[in-house]
């Protein structure tokens, strides 16, 4: 059975205005097959990236620091997400073995 995996790339920001408001996020929703196939994983990536620039704006709106603080929330937000994607690759080699081997 194919479980589908939603990543939500939302970052809270330590500044106190920021804690004021409420999480931003996006749901890419991902299926095994997003993460077995290597062309498939690569535009994963990408639409990554693409959800954390729009996550990091939204949520950076009127922020004056906002061209110095944008990259590096892009950047964590996309960590967290891809850490999200890591996780569930270890879980797909846990579950299917031969999945692990394919890919030595």
């Amino acid at each position: 059975m194919l479980r589908p995996l939603v990543l939500i790339a939302s970052l809270v920001l330590t500044a106190p205005a920021a804690l004021a408001a409420p999480p931003h996020s996006v749901a890419i929703p991902v299926t095994e097959a997003d993460l077995l196939d290597a062309g498939r994983l690569e535009t994963l990536h990408d639409r990554i990236t693409e959800a954390a620039v729009e996550v990091c704006r939204d949520r950076l709106r009127g922020d004056l620091l906002r061209p110095m603080t944008l990259p590096v929330c892009v950047e964590r937000t996309r960590e967290a997400a891809l850490e999200q994607v890591e996780q569930r690759l270890a879980e797909l080699a846990r579950e299917r073995p031969q999945l692990a081997e394919r890919e030595h």
